[in-house]
């Protein structure tokens, strides 16, 4: 059975269990007596308490969590935390949550604050990496959905707001020590796993004091947290070529073959759109990949109250992640693929070519080099974030809040990679199932992938070694902002608020350096333990020195393919068991760099980065906004009415500078001096700044309506705004040089240049939208809500890729150049979706049943938005003005809005009686579109996921409690696709993990 199919079939079970359990709730069970309000409840079914009661308070449309207790949100993460809320789907990785969406927009269209205030995150995007921080440290968690005039700017899809408790406000002493063990069952199928089990441990303390300055409340929690992960994958490059069949038997399909995007000279149009082509990447591996993540976290506030008119606080957040991982690569080269109708003898048996009908590879036969690629690879992260808030009673009506504030994320990435290859070149053929969701297969002729002897090579190009500064990244927010309150009494325009804010952020991220060292380099070692290196033995000589004793993991992708990952077979068919099955030669990273480089394998450092410097992003952006707004309520024919309304005004400017690859021009003509004969890209860089401003107005309404005391409903109208990524908005501009065999005298620079390369746009507008929000919402109890909610949002344009003209001056000649990059433009887009929660807790039905409580969630959201392949999409030429003047059809039809899934689902059924809570949690979310970090044209789709997570707690005695968690217990693989829906570029497999935990309060 496809995965497709079984999750589906998750998601029917869990629709009938929440339907079924809600028509049991019938209406005369949701309006149960005014006495069940009294009845003290813990565990899940507090917290669900809490959420409601939250969702109903607000003005806005809102989804939360909120614990009176630090430590009492019910999840390992805040991700996890706020994928249990309606409309919010999360996007996983082997550590868990990394980011979320809201409604099916992706992050980019969201923000997230931390009491307040604006949060920086390493990966170059607007959004907060939610692992980073651990859930026990936080009290409240909410997202808004709906934008007031007062709220910081940028959440189209909604704001995400996380609080951390203000220790006066908690109001009594409190020491709390928690401890959790946890352990991934694929973890202990390692080899020589470093670690088996892994722990956090987490601190916290709260108190107060009256002093003779006031009252003083402090707060601190600290956590240390460290976590073994081992994933299974198997994965293609990025890099795919679109070659047309009929061509293949005349070269490979790679960057230099034929291929399917190039520009039919007669038609003016991509060949792919009338002949036959396939799409391949240029290799297929599986990798064994084993990670340590440590995580250390400091949190603290301060809150000093000198009188009843004056509340101090600060509050800083210090996190520290390091990342490391050890990988194992079996790669084939898979862009030599012989078109089966021409080259019938050369095609291994049983793999003749076929593909999808969008041109994804099915089945081909390759002839190419098998290599072994080890890595070591670590991810170094640090965030600082502190604020200080001063909220000053001027009168009993008038307050004055100042708000001071600064975020700071680090963060580097290091990697060495060492490589062996095969002597020859291997032929093979490579499978890859029908649905295109499940891991490829290879059939290799007479090659044991197992036998580090298949790797010894055959001259000084199959031995290489890779030292990488990954990236760096250096992203800083520094913000001040005034707001003043002025209650007006008893009108009906309650209260006036008016503030103002200023901000400057700035992101510089250094791109991948490189040094590359290979057996042709003087650098490379000559010799091996005392021996001189000969390179005909030197792979199988370093290979059996560095391999590990025995294959990484056990079990390895089991149940992910049919059959074996590996079958080698003789010249005849007949099957070798030598490299048949599941497993491959795995070597370690460290012992292969030092072996082939004679010393310590080691980064780069900054110094080197003068052959990429094109890449760097340096980024720089100051924004002021204002805004007022007014809280109002009245009747309407005896119908209560409550809300508020504003605006919001921002303005915006940007600079980004970006360094143009250096050109020389020749004119060593001595017959024509003026005459330009040659121009290299050997000249010095340069660098040029790319400003763009912006100024905007964001009105809001907000309205509810009592229908009566259980019954409301809301509605919303507002205008967002949500800025590019940081890491799309850089200025660097390459050539890449030809010949030009022209004696005109008239040449210029621009006949030499045949590609301007471009590491982002500075000139992209921010995404503006009207959005309107409509909800009912139903209270019968404290306990149960049912709520429906629709929305609908229109955007001024879509990201497309475009063809943009710019004009360079080199050496006093001024030309123009079409420059690929991403911009908005093109038609309106429209998003339209709805939302629905129902909550009910079942105490009214006899004995133990009364303990039984279900929360259940669902999301539709659909949209008209289009975004391009870099390479194989849509590609609209504009001139120097912007205007268009062409549209180059694509050969892949365009995904959706980043990170919009059509169906998101989240439902929990739990169980509390006495001092006992269980939990179970099943979650949906149907395929999107996540663009990479380091290829963010790259169309990558997620695929459908269903997970299921459960967990229980006793309650021992007033100070202690015992807990223990499950996540991901259907082992849910995460599939990504690209560049088509049927092209499978990498499956992830991490497993479930449990932990066990003990808390200690007093």
């Amino acid at each position: 059975m496809s995965r497709s199919n079984s999750q589906l079939r998750s998601i029917k079970t869990a629709l009938l269990i929440g339907s079924s359990l809600s028509m049991l709730a019938a209406p005369a069970a949701f309006a149960q007596d005014s006495a069940s309000d009294e009845v003290v409840v813990t565990g899940t079914r507090q917290v669900i308490q809490n959420s409601i009661n939250l969702k109903r308070q607000e003005t806005s449309i809102v989804d939360g969590l909120s614990s009176s207790e630090i430590g009492e949100i019910p999840a390992l993460s805040i991700g996890e935390a706020l994928e249990t809320l309606t409309s919010v789907a999360a996007q996983r990785e082997g550590s868990g949550v990394t980011e979320v969406s809201i409604r099916g927009l992706g992050t980019f269209l969201g923000s997230t604050v931390i009491n307040g205030r604006e949060a920086t995150n390493g990966s170059g995007n607007r959004s907060v990496n939610f692992s980073q921080f651990p859930s026990e440290l936080f009290n409240k968690i909410a997202v808004y959905k709906t934008q007031d005039a007062s709220l910081i700017e940028g959440g189209v899809s909604g704001q995400i707001q996380l609080s951390t408790l203000r220790p006066l406000e908690y109001s009594k002493r409190r020491f709390q020590v928690q401890v959790k063990g946890n352990v991934q069952p694929d973890n202990l199928n390692i080899n020589d796993t470093a670690r088996d089990v892994g722990h956090r441990l987490t601190g916290s303390y709260v108190d107060q004091f009256e002093t003779g300055i006031g009252d003083i409340g402090i707060s601190i929690g600290a956590q240390t947290r460290r976590t073994p992960i081992a994933e299974q994958e198997a994965r293609s490059t990025s890099t795919f070529s679109s070659c047309i069949i009929a061509e293949l038997d005349n070269g490979s399909c790679d960057a230099s073959g034929n291929r399917g995007q190039d520009v039919d000279d007669d038609t003016g149009d991509r060949r792919g759109l009338t002949d036959p082509f396939v799409i391949e990447s240029s290799t297929r591996s599986f990798r064994q990949q084993i990670t340590e993540d440590q995580r250390d976290s400091v949190f603290g506030a301060i809150q000093w109250q000198p009188n009843e008119r004056i509340d101090i606080n600060i509050d800083g957040q210090f996190s520290e992640r390091n990342f490391f991982e050890d990988r194992a690569d079996i790669l084939v080269d898979a862009n030599d693929i012989p078109n089966a109708l021409t080259q019938a003898d050369a095609i291994l048996p049983g793999f003749d070519l076929t593909t999808a009908p969008d041109g994804s590879l099915r089945t081909a036969t390759t002839t190419g080099n098998v290599e072994h690629n080890s890595f070591f690879s670590e991810r170094l992260e640090e965030y600082i974030g502190f604020g200080g808030n001063i909220s000053y009673d001027i009168s009993d009506r008038l307050n004055l809040t100042i708000d001071g504030s600064y975020s700071d994320t680090q963060r580097q990435e290091n990697q060495i990679q060492a490589r062996l290859r095969s002597e020859s070149a291997v032929t093979a053929g490579i499978a890859v199932l029908q649905d295109g969701t499940e891991a490829h297969q290879f059939t290799l002729l007479n090659f044991d992938v197992t036998d580090p002897n298949s790797f010894d090579g055959n001259d000084a190009n199959d031995f290489r070694v890779r030292e990488d500064l990954n990236q760096q990244v250096d992203y800083n927010i520094q913000a001040l902002r005034g707001d003043l309150t002025y209650d007006l009494g008893k009108s009906i325009i309650t209260d006036v608020k008016a503030g103002a804010r200023y901000s400057v952020q700035n992101f510089d991220a250094i791109p991948r350096v490189r040094r590359e060292t290979d057996g042709n380099d003087d650098e490379f070692a000559t010799t091996f333990n005392g021996e001189e290196i000969d390179f005909s033995t030197f792979g199988s000589i370093v290979g059996n020195a560095c391999a590990d004793n025995a294959f990484r993991e056990s079990n390895f992708l089991n149940g992910e393919v049919n059959g074996n990952l590996f079958t080698n077979v003789d010249s005849d068919g007949n099957v070798l068991s030598a490299g048949t099955g599941n497993t491959f030669f795995t070597t370690s990273a460290l012992c292969l760099a030092e072996a082939f480089l004679g010393r310590e394998a080691a980064a780069p450092t900054l110094d080197e980065i003068s052959a990429n410097a094109f890449s760097v992003v340096d980024f720089n952006e100051e924004t002021i906004a204002a805004y007022v707004q007014a809280d109002f309520e009245t009747t309407f024919n005896n119908l209560p009415i409550r809300g508020n309304f504003g605006a919001r005004i921002v303005n915006t400017e940007l600079e980004s500078t970006g360094v143009r690859g250096g050109l020389t021009v020749n004119r060593d003509d001595p017959d024509n001096p003026a005459l330009i004969t040659s121009v290299d890209a050997s000249g010095d860089t340069t660098e040029e700044i790319g400003r763009n401003s912006y100024t905007e107005i964001l009105p809001s309404l907000t309205l509810i309506a009592d229908i009566n005391d259980d019954l409301l409903v809301r509605g919303a109208v507002f205008r967002g705004l949500s800025r590019p990524s940081p890491r799309d908005l850089g200025f660097g501009r390459s050539f890449s040089v030809g010949s030009n065999e022209s004696t005109d005298e008239a040449v210029t620079v621009d006949d030499f240049i045949s590609n301007v390369t471009a590491n982002g746009n500075p000139f992209i507008d921010p995404f503006l939208s009207w959005n309107f929000d409509a909800a009912v919402e139903w209270y019968p109890n404290p306990d149960t809500i049912v709520a429906l909610g629709a929305y609908y949002k229109t955007f001024d344009g879509e990201l497309q890729t475009v063809s943009q003209a710019e004009t360079f001056t080199v050496d006093d000649d001024e030309f123009t150049q079409q420059v690929q990059t991403r911009a908005i433009g093109g038609d309106s887009t429209e998003i339209f979706g709805f939302e629905a929660t129902v909550s009910h807790a079942f105490d009214y039905l006899p004995g133990y049943l009364s303990g039984f409580g279900l929360k259940g969630s669902y999301n539709y959201a659909d949209s008209n938005f289009e975004a391009e392949d870099g390479t194989f999409g849509e590609i609209t030429q504009l001139d120097g003005d912007g205007n268009v003047i062409g549209v180059l059809s694509g050969i892949v039809p365009p995904v959706n809005l980043q990170g919009l899934s059509k169906h998101t689902l989240s439902t929990q059924l739990y169980y509390g009686i006495g001092d006992l809570n269980l939990t179970g949690i099943l979650k949906h979310r149907s395929r999107y579109f996540q663009p990479g970090n380091s290829t963010p044209t790259l169309v990558r789709q997620i695929d459908d996921a269903t997970t299921i997570d459960a967990r229980a707690s006793y309650k021992i005695n007033d100070n202690m409690k015992l807990s223990l968690e499950g996540s991901n217990l259907t082992n849910t693989a995460r599939t990504q696709l690209n560049p088509t829906e049927d092209s499978l570029a990498e499956l992830n497999v991490y497993g479930p993990r449990y932990t066990l935990g003990l808390t200690a309060k007093f």
